[in-house]
């Protein structure tokens, strides 16, 4: 998990008639060491705000929407969050990401080759898509240089679009293009082959395909595309470094010469965690995902904090594997399975998990377990939607078991990197709220549903709501282990009529087999989840006052 910062806007300008909303920002993001005036789209009231924003300053302009935010040079983070919240309730988060190099917008018209403007490197460059629309960049490399193209708009903004970027050189050729790489957005690096002003375009699909035949664009189509003929990173080796601790990785990409290091800003693992990035019952208490991040070096890397014992393998293997561990491995060329031997005694149980898309990798990892004989007991792609597996997995007799890794289509090369986590199976649960907010008033109490995940005998799990206002008042409730609340209960909010709108924290304990407490996650927004329910209390029932 990682610890991220967000950024509170309450909008107080008497009585509100409903809760603001927020679909998107402008610019989508900001460079280091800056400051960034953003408009804000949605419905809401501009007046008398209060702003809670650690690390960030942030001040409200005059004219309605616009807000100034300023980002200090050491920001630990490449991602942060906004909401916006009235006494009646609270908007979605909407992100806003961090960069290294040189900002600007970009200026229209530039649809049209003869309409592009030349862009100096390196360069970010915040955009939008309206329909049928495409942006067009001009760039002027030299031969032998190495342009690298990458689009943040899907994948981290939750922008609508499936994106393709090409690079046209100066006699009008496409001569690169790339349309997904990490998820629905494009990645590229180009090689010149001769001197003079190439053009870059972007345009998109929708991330949703329909029955429309044409370039998508609309309202909430924001990108952020970076140029660069500099170092860009796509991530670090190793994939993981011990929790808690100060740890140098190699940063991997386009540009970045051999040897280059960087340093994982790690926090502490008690640190709390107001939003987290993790994999629920897979990883074990404490994991957090940290953003690698190297001054004049665009891009950005992810790598795990984690209390297991790391290692790194070099080639195929196959290497012994110490269990608990978490490994960090490569399939350097196609067809390559890598393999991973661990000693088990008879009736041991693992808990096995391969990450590799939710570290920015472009593997499509598929698992074996191979028993002391040679012979596979269990293959695993996907897990439910999530293309990184996960599974248990149990020693018949004593011996060498084998861990193979490869990847589903065969493919191979620098960036088929994966991060291979085993541990003993736990004992363990979790929380998953069925809404990020709730609300109650005088003369309608509000319910929020917990579902329970148990993973081993894990007894009676007490849950309750943290952080309660004065007035506001939710009965705790126990999830048996058999029944009808082993997999799910429901709290009920009951208040006095006192305005209230902020965050508290479900959470849950169980005594046996042993002490155990989670927090409950709310459902996953972009690969983040928030470990804060947004309570709102009002007077009454349909907006009465």
């Amino acid at each position: 998990m990682i610890r991220s910062l967000v950024i509170l806007l309450l909008c107080s300008a008497g009585a509100q008639a409903a809760p603001p909303t927020l679909t998107h920002l402008f610019p989508a993001g900001g460079v280091r060491g800056s400051k960034v005036i953003v408009t804000c789209s949605g419905t809401f009231s501009w007046a008398d705000i209060k702003i809670w924003s650690p690390g960030i300053k942030a001040t409200p302009l005059k004219d309605s929407g616009k807000l100034e935010l300023e980002i200090p040079g050491n920001l630990a983070t490449d991602r942060f969050w906004l909401r916006l919240y009235n006494s009646e309730g609270a908007s979605a988060v909407v992100p806003f990401l961090v960069g290294n190099i040189p900002e600007i917008n970009e200026t229209e018209p530039n649809n049209k080759p003869a309409d592009t403007k030349p862009v100096s490197l390196p360069v970010l460059i915040n955009g939008a898509l309206t329909k049928g629309e495409v942006d067009g960049f001009t760039v002027n490399i030299k031969k032998g240089q190495t342009l690298v193209a990458a689009l943040d708009a899907n994948n981290r903004l939750g922008s609508p679009m499936d994106a393709v970027l090409q690079v046209v050189s100066p006699a009008g050729k496409v001569v690169a293009e790339n349309h997904d790489d990490l998820g629905l957005d494009p990645r590229l690096g180009y090689t010149a082959k001769a001197d003079g002003n190439h053009i870059v375009r972007v345009f998109a699909f929708p991330s949703a395909p329909d029955s429309n035949i044409g370039f998508f664009g609309n309202a909430t189509s924001v990108y952020r595309l970076t140029l660069t003929t500099g170092p860009y990173a796509t991530h670090a080796i190793p994939l993981a470094v011990p929790a808690g601790q100060t740890a140098t990785v190699e940063p991997r990409g386009w540009n970045i010469p051999m040897g280059s290091k960087a340093q994982v800003i790690n926090p502490p693992i008690t640190a709390p965690a107001e939003h987290s990035e993790g994999e629920g019952l897979s990883l074990p208490a404490g994991t957090r995902a940290c953003r690698v991040t190297l001054s004049g070096i665009a891009g950005q890397a992810t790598v795990w904090s984690t209390p297991l014992p790391t290692s790194i393998l070099l080639g195929k293997g196959p290497e012994a594997l110490s269990i608990p561990g978490a490994v960090t491995g490569q399939l350097t060329v196609p067809l390559q399975r890598n393999a991973h031997t661990v000693a088990m005694k008879k009736g041991q149980r693992l808990l096995v998990m391969v990450q590799g898309r939710s570290l920015g990798s472009i593997i499509d990892p598929v698992i074996r377990w191979i028993d002391p004989m040679g012979k596979v007991v269990t293959e695993v792609d996907d897990s439910g939607s999530n293309p990184d597996p996960t599974l248990t997995v149990a020693a018949s007799v004593d011996g060498n078991y084998t861990l193979q890794v490869t990847d589903r289509f065969g493919h191979g090369g620098d960036k088929y990197r994966y991060l291979l986590t085993v541990r003993p199976e736990p004992v363990e649960f979790q929380l998953d709220a069925s809404a990020d907010s709730a609300v109650t008033t005088k003369d309608k109490p509000g319910e929020l549903t917990v579902k329970i995940a148990r993973k081993g005998p894990v007894g009676p799990i007490t849950i309750k709501a943290e952080g309660l206002p004065a007035g506001v008042t939710a009965p705790e409730t126990v999830s048996d282990t058999k029944g009808p609340t082993a997999t799910s209960v429901t709290l009920k909010f009951t208040t006095d009529g006192k305005p209230y709108s902020g965050p508290i924290t479900i959470v849950g304990r169980a005594a046996t087999p042993a002490p155990l407490s989670s927090v409950a996650h709310v459902p996953a927004r972009m690969g983040v989840e928030l470990e804060t329910i947004w309570l709102i209390s009002v007077t009454a029932a349909s907006g009465k006052k």
